[in-house]
């Protein structure tokens, strides 16, 4: 459960004595503050912490209690944006559990991403801001992954759609009328997970903020929750200010089949809402997964792509399949379906990057 104390003082103190405490071989604390970071979304810390976090906790593995491994792997391979020092960890992870079948998967699956990262940095694809507009949390943690241009001027870009399951027309209604009325006190409630976790959630059931997890969000109204909010939609708006970037790309993702009739509509507004905002000019992915294929999927291609939004849609590779399990996508089924939605990602940012350095020639 995260800390709710994160305050900069006692971030401060606790990241000195676990920094300490790792370099004497103890990692256990070092850790610990990591996922309590992430946990607390405090994100730009923990993005300027892991690289030299990272190093430590590799040295120091051994030591590090076996239930802590899950925990440190989903923050290296997710926050960790230094190639270099990622493949120490995952050469130090293939010695401690290579003779488990799924952890040298995992490790190899993580090494074909960042192999497509650097095919993106070549192609100069990973200097496009993307950022996510939800409706779930794939549409920010596939791109982060395979290293797609979620880092702008040193830092990551984040927001309240990130981490988070939403109705698309609470997104839209944010992206038209401002935040006022997206997460309001009186709308708000603790809801409780199938394993008995308390998360915060419209009462409506329009947005569920799955990762702002633990009763001290609700404390004093929810005051602690709105305040993240309020940061993390301020980040929202002013993530492309100063940007050079011609384009911007901004991702929608769904486990639901792509019907042009019904999610045409409110997308088309969301791109207009996106481009009253100004900067670089807004393009508009739509990445559909359902479980049985949908009309798009059946096409040839599995997806379209126009001046300014794509569509994809790929269903999962089995029934059971889940996508935030690295587990899952370190199989070979699981790595190739994403391999395939991030290289139909990758395309269309390469046409629409080149349409308007041609027409701006």
């Amino acid at each position: 459960m995260a800390d709710p104390d994160w305050s900069e003082v006692r971030i401060g103190a606790r990241a000195d004595a676990a920094f300490a405490a790792a370099r004497a071989g103890d990692p256990a604390p070092l850790q610990a503050l990591l996922h309590g970071l992430l946990e607390a979304l405090q994100v730009d810390l923990l993005d300027r912490l892991m690289p030299e976090a990272l190093p430590l906790l590799t040295a120091a593995a051994p030591s590090l209690p076996a239930e802590r491994w899950e925990a440190l792997w989903w923050d290296a391979t997710r926050w960790c944006a230094a190639d270099a020092v990622l493949h120490p960890f995952l050469d130090r992870v293939e010695a401690l559990f290579g003779a488990h079948g799924l952890w040298r998967a995992m490790a190899d699956a993580t090494r074909r991403r960042l192999e497509f990262g650097r095919a993106l940095a070549a192609r100069g694809l990973d200097r496009v801001p993307l950022l996510s507009l939800g409706t779930d949390c794939m549409a920010f943690d596939l791109p982060q992954r395979f290293r797609f241009g979620l880092r702008q001027g040193g830092r990551p870009l984040f927001s309240p759609f990130a981490l988070g399951a939403h109705r698309p027309e609470v997104v839209l209604r944010a992206l038209e009328a401002g935040w006022e009325g997206y997460a309001p006190a009186e709308a708000l409630m603790l809801l409780r997970s199938a394993q008995g976790v308390p998360m915060v959630a419209r009462r409506d059931g329009w947005a569920v903020w799955n990762h702002h997890c633990g009763e001290h969000w609700a404390e004093d109204g929810f005051a602690r929750f709105r305040a993240s909010i309020a940061s993390l939609a301020a980040r929202f708006d002013t993530a492309l200010a100063g940007s050079d970037a011609p384009i911007a790309v901004f991702v929608v993702s769904s486990q639901h089949p792509f019907v042009p009739e019904r999610e045409g509509p409110l997308l088309a507004r969301m791109l207009r809402a996106l481009e009253r905002r100004g900067g670089p000019v807004p393009h508009l992915v739509a990445l559909h997964t359902p479980r049985e294929p949908g009309p798009l999927a059946a096409a040839p291609e599995g997806w379209r792509v126009e001046d300014r939004f794509a569509a994809f849609e790929l269903p999962i590779p089995r029934p059971n399949y889940v996508w935030w399990h690295d587990q899952h996508h370190a199989l070979p089924d699981g790595l190739e379906f994403e391999l395939r939605i991030a290289g139909w990602l990758a395309d269309a940012i390469a046409g629409w990057q080149a349409r308007h350095a041609a027409a701006a020639a």
